[in-house]
This record gives structure tokens, C-alpha cells and sequence, in this order.
């Protein structure tokens, strides 16, 4: 790391990442970023968020020169898989997609300047609020949490077959959703992003302080 170039950290992901429903300080990237800063001052740490809402895996990796790489990171969160899971056939992921996605993505880390991956699993919908809850796609699984549960279950299996770090978001939101969920079924409250800043920050703080004392 260059001498003056700031610890970087990005949060690349779709809407949860981006939080545009609440406002930027409340959002768990500027959370998690106010907090590093503290502890971590000598490191001058800067959270990007690359956020973009609609976002599948697909949209993700196309975009990762200009809203990853460009910014030379030390760590990447990584959250898909739920936008992958559209009803639209011309965007849905596969799942067998989704993991070569998450493969391409960790491989440009690799080969770029070793970018550390940490893997968040997407967050639990609510059900009944969301708008494509009776879609035929989702009957089968029982509804679209289920449904979107396969694309969680790859992301946690690729972080365990590469050795990465997990931040799981899932839980901590689904124990209090109703604190945690806009009446969307979706994005989250200022709650909600709390919830996500606390479960990565802990995981998050281990890495950079390995760091420091590499």
C-alpha cells in the first residue's frame, strides 16, 4: 500500500448495499466506515459504496472495473443473489450463473492487486409484502424467501470452499423484521441497516487488524 493511499474498503452490491431509502449517514456503509475510521485512524480507512439498485451478479461483474478495481481496494464486500432471482427472464441468474459470477469476481480481485473478498448473503424478504410474492416462479419454493434461500446458501458455499470471510446478514435482519424491513418486504430500515453494519463490522475489523499486524 502506497504511503498515502487510504485503507480502502468497497461495498459493491445492489440496493441493500446502496440504501438510498435512508439517508447516507444511516447507511451501513458509512457505518461501518465511521466506525473503522476510530478505531483504525493511523490507516485512514475510506468504505466506497458501489451500490446499485436492481443490481443481479451479472450487472455486478460488468460494472467491477469502474466501481471496484478503479478504487484499488484492500477488501471487497460482495452481496448478490437476490435481483438474480428475477421473474424477467432476460435478467435472471441461474444459480450455476450466480457462482461463476462470484468465481469471475474473486478471480479480477486475485489478478488485480489481491483484493481481499468477504461474501454477504443476501437478506430475507417478507413474504407477504413483496410485490411478486404469487408469482408462478416462486410457488414451488414456497414463496420468493425460499426461493432467494438457494442463492444464499451458494454465496455461503463459495465463501467455505474458498476460504473467505462471511459476513451472514441473513439472520440478524430475520430476527426482528419487522423493525428491520421497509413495508417494501425489501430494503431496510435505519434499523435494518444497523443490524447489517454490526454483523460486518466485527468480521471486518478482524481483517484490518490482521492486516496491521502482517
Amino acid at each position: 500500500m502506497a504511503k498515502d493511499h487510504p485503507f480502502t474498503i468497497v461495498a459493491f452490491g445492489d440496493s441493500i448495499t446502496q440504501a438510498v431509502e435512508v439517508p447516507e449517514a444511516d447507511r451501513w456503509p458509512a457505518l461501518v466506515g465511521g466506525r473503522l475510521a476510530e478505531r483504525f485512524a493511523q490507516l485512514k480507512p475510506v468504505v466506497v459504496n458501489a451500490g446499485v439498485g436492481g443490481n443481479t451478479s451479472r450487472e455486478g461483474l460488468a460494472r467491477m472495473e469502474r466501481d471496484v478495481l478503479a478504487h484499488s481496494p484492500e477488501i471487497v464486500l460482495v452481496e448478490f443473489g437476490g435481483n438474480d432471482s428475477t421473474y424477467e427472464p432476460a435478467r435472471s441468474v441461474s444459480l450455476d450463473e450466480f457462482k461463476a459470477n462470484l468465481a469471475a469476481m474473486k478471480a479480477r480481485l486475485d489478478a488485480c492487486n489481491g483484493a481481499e473478498m468477504i461474501v454477504l448473503p443476501f437478506p430475507p424478504v417478507v413474504d407477504r409484502d413483496v410485490f411478486t410474492r404469487d408469482h408462478e416462479k416462486y410457488k414451488p419454493a414456497g414463496g420468493p424467501d425460499r426461493y432467494i434461500e438457494a442463492y444464499r446458501a451458494a454465496a455461503r458455499d463459495f465463501s467455505r470452499t474458498h476460504k473467505l470471510a462471511l459476513a451472514d446478514i441473513d439472520p440478524p435482519l430475520r430476527a426482528d423484521m419487522a423493525a428491520n424491513f421497509l413495508p417494501d418486504g425489501v430494503h431496510m430500515t435505519a434499523a435494518g441497516n444497523r443490524a447489517i453494519a454490526q454483523t460486518v463490522l466485527p468480521v471486518l475489523e478482524a481483517r484490518v487488524a490482521a492486516y496491521l499486524n502482517s
